[in-house]
């Protein structure tokens, strides 16, 4: 057995104060190097001639595991479909990856019989505290997974570990959730173009929050949380929580169209509805609670994306020699 271990963290584009830079500044995002690629296509030739299995680990995601996922900036190495592309050809099919925090499996195949699973896991420190036992027999690795259930402390108000932790996790996204709202309220107000200006003035701060607290935290919240357990098309109730959630975005979008046009809040409404924006958000939804890249999905790129659930909890995989041709 080879493991790779792939650094793509950018490490290099980091800034700091204390080092003559003019701010701190820690740059999430991911890409393999040129001479790194190479190190790994080589890794893989040689254990390859060996007659080793091969097995890779990275942090950033190399295959999408919702729609759109490559549009959020940071969560996938750069370049990920030139990537994975060139991993499956080498003849790597498996890749253990994580930074969402999510547990998640997702496949891409080519058309010359290619493919790639990318076995997102998520941390220990974040519910539900899920960790991976990977075995190996012969041609076949099994994965499983498990959950972090007690610790040694005691805590707040007597509860078990998985319901402190889920109620931390709740309160940590909702934190975020309010600190996005803040840096890019800005943003929103200064994306009105001139000619709507006539006719959209938008709710303050304190007002939007509002409307985003009442619409959307909650359903976001139990979205996320659902993305962290993994298999969210088999939990209780997944198929209303995502009505529930479709529903409450248009809901939004009604009273924010009415709290900032008035009586010409149609015309906001409409147009909202009609933005690739408002569209990609339901795609993500849709896509989440359903556990698959959807088959609608417009993306030209992924054409070779699995458009059906993976068992992302457990899960065998086999490891036989992929079909290698150029590209």
């Amino acid at each position: 057995m080879r493991i790779l271990c792939i650094d793509d963290c950018e490490y290099d584009n980091n800034t700091f104060r204390s080092k003559g830079d003019p701010s701190d500044s820690n740059v999430a995002n991911g890409v393999i190097k040129p001479e790194t690629m190479q190190w790994i296509l080589k890794e893989i030739n040689d254990a390859k001639v060996q007659g080793k299995k091969i097995i890779g680990m990275m942090h950033h995601n190399v295959v999408e595991h919702f729609d759109y996922e490559a549009s959020f900036p940071g969560y996938m190495t750069d370049n990920s479909k030139d990537v994975q592309q060139k991993l499956m050809t080498a003849g790597l099919n498996t890749i253990f990856t994580g930074h969402f925090h999510a547990t998640d499996i997702a496949r891409a195949d080519d058309k010359n019989g290619n493919h790639l699973y990318d076995v997102e896991t998520g941390s220990i420190v974040t519910y539900p505290c899920p960790y991976r036992l990977v075995g190996l027999a012969g041609d076949s690795m099994k994965i499983e997974t498990r959950h972090i259930e007690t610790v040694d402390v005691q805590l707040p108000d007597g509860v078990d570990f998985l319901t402190y932790a889920r109620r931390e996790a709740a309160k940590r996204l909702s934190e975020v959730l309010s600190g996005l709202i803040d840096q890019n309220y800005q943003k929103l107000s200064a994306s009105v173009p001139p000619s709507a200006a006539l006719f959209i003035d938008l709710p303050d701060k304190k007002e939007f929050s509002r409307l985003i607290s009442k619409y959307l935290l909650s359903n976001g919240t139990d979205l996320v949380l659902a993305h962290y357990c993994g298999n969210e098309n088999l939990m209780d109730s997944a198929e209303f929580k995502r009505d529930e959630f479709l529903r409450n975005i248009d809901a939004f979008v009604h009273d924010f169209s009415k709290e900032s046009s008035g009586m010409l809040s149609s015309i906001t409404e409409k147009a909202i509805e009609n933005s690739n924006a408002l569209k990609r958000i339901k795609a993500v939804v849709n896509s989440i609670w359903n556990d698959r890249v959807e088959p609608g999905y417009p993306m030209e790129d992924y054409n070779g994306q699995l458009h059906v659930p993976v068992n992302d909890l457990n899960l065998v995989i086999h490891l036989q020699k992929n079909i290698t041709s150029s590209f």
